[in-house]
């Protein structure tokens, strides 16, 4: 409500994370696991934000990676440079299809 009286273009963003990933690295996979042992409450939160962000009509980037089975992820949330002109791109065909061009998506 507070953009849009400013006119503002507000998107909710469902961040990618590597427990999504269906085609993960050697490395991937050993991120995943020392996660699961670190932080085993983690896909818990996460499923359930996923879950209330349908009703904002927010980018649910959880699939963004599916394809890809070079590395991608750094830990469980970060990415690379690569990793984050996908999202990049994804975003600015929300936007803006000349912007998304620009990103050679």
């Amino acid at each position: 409500m507070i953009c849009e009286t400013r006119g503002i273009n507000f998107l909710p963003v469902v961040q990618p994370v590597l427990h999504d990933k269906k085609f993960r690295t050697s490395l991937e996979q050993e991120l995943l696991d020392q996660d699961m042992v670190n932080f085993p409450e983690f896909l818990e939160v996460y499923n359930e934000i996923q879950r209330m962000s349908k009703g904002f009509n927010a980018l649910d980037m959880a699939t963004i990676y599916n394809r890809d089975k070079h590395h991608i992820f750094l830990d469980s949330c970060h990415v690379t440079d690569d990793g984050y002109e996908m999202m990049a791109a994804l975003i600015a065909q929300r936007f803006d299809a000349p912007a998304a061009a620009a990103f050679g998506r």
